[in-house]
């Protein structure tokens, strides 16, 4: 069971606000916010942070994620589960961003969505998060 997900991704200077924020509402986040911050070059970036706090709402994020990601990248995923599993049960994944603007769902592994969601198990340990992790994507 998913307790809830955090999807987080940024604006650059070069990037335009409104196609970032079109690529983060394809994951349904019900719940955002921008924070803007300076960068190390003093370069303006604004973090958008997306909250999905219901259990349809992190339903329908599973069921999007499985519907539209690649057999080939879905089983990547269950590969790498359990380097994908941290010690506090949360399960990150991380997604195209340019891609997610046209509407696809690719893993990524630069300019990317990413998305931590926390698992509820019981006892709260790795191995049990990693086998509700591995039940998630099938």
């Amino acid at each position: 069971m998913i307790l809830n997900i955090l999807l987080r991704t940024s604006v650059q200077a070069t990037e335009d606000e409104s196609r970032v924020m079109k690529a983060l509402e394809l994951f349904l986040p019900e719940d955002i916010e921008k924070q803007r911050i300076e960068g190390h070059y003093g370069n303006p970036i604004i973090l958008i942070e997306g909250r999905i706090r219901s259990k349809s709402g992190a339903q329908r994020f599973i069921e999007l994620v499985r519907s539209r990601l690649s057999p080939f990248e879905l089983g990547r995923l269950g590969k790498e589960v359990d380097m994908r599993v941290d010690d506090d049960c949360a399960f990150f994944l991380r997604f195209d961003k340019q891609a997610a603007y046209l509407g696809e769902i690719k893993l990524g592994t630069s300019d990317v969505i990413s998305a931590r969601m926390r698992l509820g198990v019981f006892p709260a340990k790795r191995e049990n998060a990693i086998r509700e992790a591995r039940k998630l994507l099938s």
